[in-house]
């Protein structure tokens, strides 16, 4: 539902759904435009509750400057960062990377490398934050500190292992 979302407002296809997308046609961009259009993922205006999600994020970051006014440092752990590399070589420490249309971010460096051996850290724009710890009251994503980012191309400084 997400990744649809940020197509559709954004312009951002994804590249990874259950596999790598790679080129229009395949059995993976069939199974993504399936699971998009499917009925149970289009009840209660679910694309208008992720724009009031976002721009609530929005508000809240103009509001209360909080999490930084206008970029945030945030890390990202992954095992393929071969398969992501637009420029640049990750061993050098830094390289851009193509990531999905949505993607994950920790607050925490630790955190981070607990899901790859590659750790991304890069400055993200609070413009293409949806989600943040601390938005919400209550939410699932509480305990990784996790951060939803509209993604695309970043710089990043890459660490390979433990840093």
């Amino acid at each position: 539902m997400l990744k649809g979302w940020v197509e559709s407002r954004f312009g951002l296809v994804p590249i990874f759904h259950k596999q790598r997308l790679g080129l229009f046609p395949s059995a993976g961009w069939a199974v993504y435009l399936e699971e998009k259009t499917d009925s149970r993922f289009h009840d209660n205006c679910i694309h208008q509750q992720f724009d009031l999600l976002y721009e609530y994020c929005q508000w809240s970051i103009r509001r209360f400057h909080a999490p930084g006014p206008r970029f945030v440092r945030l890390w990202r752990g992954t095992n393929n960062v071969e398969e992501q590399l637009v420029e640049g070589d990750p061993r050098s420490g830094r390289c851009t990377v193509r990531l999905n249309n949505l993607v994950s971010f920790s607050a925490s460096k630790e955190r981070a490398d607990e899901f790859g051996d590659w750790v991304l850290e890069t400055e993200v724009p609070t413009v293409k934050l949806l989600f943040f710890p601390g938005l919400l009251r209550a939410h699932v994503l509480a305990h990784e500190s996790e951060f939803l980012v509209i993604g695309g191309n970043y710089k990043v400084r890459a660490h390979h292992g433990w840093f």
